[in-house]
């Protein structure tokens, strides 16, 4: 059985114009949202009882790194740039309240402006458009390695003009796959299927599965204790003396020896915490693939 004992966090305020902060050892809670629908990932952190001088150091446009799990065992969960913040104070404690966006200014604010010519590939296309997302890097390519592999190019010249984004999304659904930004890194998946280069995680009583997995129409949800290393798209299974069916918003519960084989698409992740409270979760939507 894994050891979920004794949770560990490290949260890094970095900006150059007023150096780095780190922060260990103070409570904090954290929700942590992935998706995969090419929209930025989102993450609000409350941080209690900083030092006034440290309070004064959060920024719009800082970029945050928040890194969780268990003694001597974490791992980045999110990365991203703060896009609002606020101080509160709770009798007896001050909170700083971070609200934080993964590349989200760079993906609604990038253009493009760029000529290309006959017979380019839709990879060429796919490398310009992510060369103008600012720290943003490329990473697994499924899903766009198919539209490349079938030798789709442009037949006659096209200018790049406008959003970055909206370009994206036309290529996306032009090629078929999805796409998202995860810890400044960009990925694509095929519609309908998932990523293969990590091995298929699988959840159960003995490594940390919480409650009862919820069959729905698309897949399945599941909660877990903290499993930081969890990635959008990657597949998972799950075994489970017992699940909740929600079909059609009708709950009903299935009582089974074992869980089938099913393999599911991570299609979103969810990251609770609270060094002070029980909180302390992953929960996974998956699409049955």
């Amino acid at each position: 059985m894994a050891d979920y004992f004794g949770r560990e966090y490290l949260l890094i305020l970095d900006k150059p114009e007023v150096g780095g902060l780190e922060i260990k050892d103070l409570r904090i809670s954290f929700k942590i949202n992935k998706s995969l629908v090419g929209f930025p990932n989102l993450a609000e952190i409350s941080i209690y009882n900083l030092k006034e001088e440290n309070r004064n150091r959060f920024k719009e446009d800082s970029k945050v790194e928040l890194y969780a799990g268990y003694k001597n065992n974490i791992k980045l969960i999110f990365k991203g740039e703060i896009r609002n913040f606020h101080n509160e104070y709770a009798k007896p404690d001050h909170i700083t309240h971070v609200f934080a966006g993964d590349a989200s200014k760079t993906l609604k604010t990038a253009k493009v402006n760029k000529t290309l010519g006959k017979g380019s590939t839709t990879e060429t296309l796919y490398n310009e458009l992510i060369s103008n997302l600012d720290g943003v890097s490329k990473g697994v390519t499924d899903g766009l390695k198919d539209c490349i592999t079938n030798k789709r190019s442009i037949l006659k010249s096209i200018i790049l003009s406008g959003s970055v984004k909206k370009w994206l999304d036309l290529i996306s659904e032009t090629c078929g796959f999805d796409y998202s930004i995860n810890d400044n890194i960009i990925e694509t998946v095929a519609k309908n299927k998932a990523m293969n280069d990590e091995p298929t995680l699988l959840i159960n009583q003995n490594n940390g599965l919480i409650g009862i997995p919820e069959i729905t129409e698309i897949g399945v949800d599941i909660q877990m204790f903290l499993r930081p290393e969890v990635k959008l798209g990657r597949t998972f299974k799950f075994n489970s003396l017992s699940t909740k069916i929600n079909v059609g918003n009708l709950l009903f519960r299935e009582v089974r020896k074992s869980t089938n084989n099913n393999t599911y698409r991570i299609n979103s992740i969810e990251h609770i915490g609270d060094t002070r409270a029980k909180d302390w979760s992953t929960s996974l939507e998956g699409m049955k693939i």
